[in-house]
């Protein structure tokens, strides 16, 4: 690993957004972002990079330890009652010890009280509260001055969470497409009402896209551009049938782009397996920090740096991903995914219905015109479900009943559940307890 002086090492701008999956244009997700388009074409563009939930706190706490939901316990939503307990290790707080100034920006969505998650510096210390990309950017603008006038030291790691594209879809109105230009996605019915609902959806994506080019801008007007590392992200995929709260890939598949002059060739499109626990050693690798130390004992995650930088690098055979809890109640499923193969295991059913549609847009346009469109919605769901994703990447022929895939599912089987054996699943011991109380709902 190297070891980098204190002016080596870069600053890290780290920003995240909610609920919005790969609906970028650099993924040819619909949607149009020309400035998050242009911060891939100057670095790396990472295809398969996956969520370990299909949730916000979970998939987050993933973000900030390196560590499946289940192993660093946040099984749940942050505003049902979870919080990441206070014997994980955090990435900012390791980056303090590594050196670095911490500092958050807007939303996170990971703890009740933000001030116990290890940034030096945190924005609106207790209650959370809808972070927009706008507010987001100035306060982003003024840190970046601060910086260059030299009252932060170098090297900084500056996180930047933005609500957008959360529902309800608030922000973003005048820049909202017209129906008729908006992309459906195949798994969704092509009435008025969903491409309504998508194009509310993709006017919240154009605003905070507007935004991230005014960081970019400012970030290169206060000359830290040359020694920085921007990253780009979402936690998980984008609030529509099929997708948020299910483990198929519409759920868990994230975008995940990268700028690092000099250190990552320009243009890159890397379709590795990775996994966004991943991210935390991988940004540690990046600092310079150990990666042998207590905080990172235990974790899932592996530095993918060399595979950014052109180094050595062994590449995953799998990634996992998990959901416990979401706003409906005990819904536990674990996931193995392969380049080719998904394996789904469903620990109970949850009625007469095939996955479970997120309450705030269940009984909405997109979310009734799907079971309106699907009668074999309102089925229980099997315990088993196997997809073949070279011939069927949308994940609808279940093989998992089928004879002449009998050999394959065994050996995911097999896998998932050494995996969950080796990382000490509660789910294998019987029903997880919810918390007791509630979250405040602002999150």
């Amino acid at each position: 690993m190297d070891r980098y002086t204190p002016a080596m090492r870069p600053n890290i701008v780290f920003m995240i957004t909610h609920d919005t999956g790969t609906r970028l244009g650099c993924y040819g997700g619909g949607g149009v972002t020309p400035q998050i388009d242009a911060l891939a074409a100057q670095g790396v563009r990472l295809v398969n990079y996956f969520a370990s939930a299909p949730q916000c706190s979970p998939s987050r706490g993933s973000i900030l330890t390196g560590k499946a939901p289940h192993a660093n316990g946040l099984m749940g939503l942050t505003n049902m009652g979870w919080d990441l307990p206070a014997s994980n290790r955090t990435l900012p707080s390791l980056l303090n010890e590594a050196g670095y100034t911490t500092r958050l920006i807007g939303h996170q969505h990971v703890h009740r009280d933000r001030t116990v998650i290890g940034y030096a510096e945190t924005s609106n210390p207790i209650r959370e509260a809808p972070f927009f990309a706008r507010i987001v950017c100035k306060s982003g603008e003024k840190f970046f001055k601060r910086v260059a006038r030299g009252d932060v030291q170098q090297p900084f790691y500056l996180e930047l969470g933005f609500t957008e594209t959360h529902r309800p879809f608030i922000t973003g109105r005048q820049r909202r497409p017209r129906q008729g230009d908006v992309t459906v996605p195949p798994y969704l019915p092509h009435t008025v009402a969903v491409r309504d609902d998508i194009a509310r959806f993709d006017g919240m994506l154009a605003e905070v896209d507007h935004h991230v080019g005014q960081l970019l801008e400012a970030l290169e007007k206060q000359d830290l551009a040359r020694n920085t590392l921007v990253i780009f992200t979402t936690d998980h995929g984008w609030p529509f049938p099929r997708a948020k709260g299910t483990l198929y890939d519409a759920g868990i598949r994230s975008a995940c782009v990268m700028r690092w002059p000099g250190k990552i060739p320009a243009g890159q499109s890397v379709d590795a397996l990775l996994s966004n626990v991943d991210l935390m050693p991988t940004l540690l690798d990046v600092a310079g920090a150990r990666l042998d130390g207590e905080g990172i004992a235990g974790i899932q995650g592996r530095s993918f740096k060399g595979l950014l930088t052109g180094d050595s690098y062994t590449p995953r055979e799998c990634i996992h991903a998990e959901l416990t809890y979401h706003d409906q109640g005990y819904n536990p499923m674990r996931c193995i995914r392969t380049a080719r193969w998904k394996y789904i295991h469903n620990f109970n059913t949850i009625g007469d219905q095939l996955f479970q549609i997120p309450n705030d847009f269940r009984d909405g346009p997109s979310g009734k015109a799907y079971r309106d469109a699907h009668p074999e919605y309102h089925h229980p769901r099997p315990l088993e479900e196997l997809y073949d994703l070279e011939v069927d990447p949308g994940e609808r022929d279940n093989l998992a009943s089928k004879p002449a895939y009998s050999t394959t599912k065994k050996e995911l089987h097999e896998k998932l559940f050494s995996y969950l054996i080796e990382t000490a699943d509660p789910v294998l011991s019987g029903h997880v307890p919810a918390p007791e109380k509630k979250g405040p709902m602002l999150m």
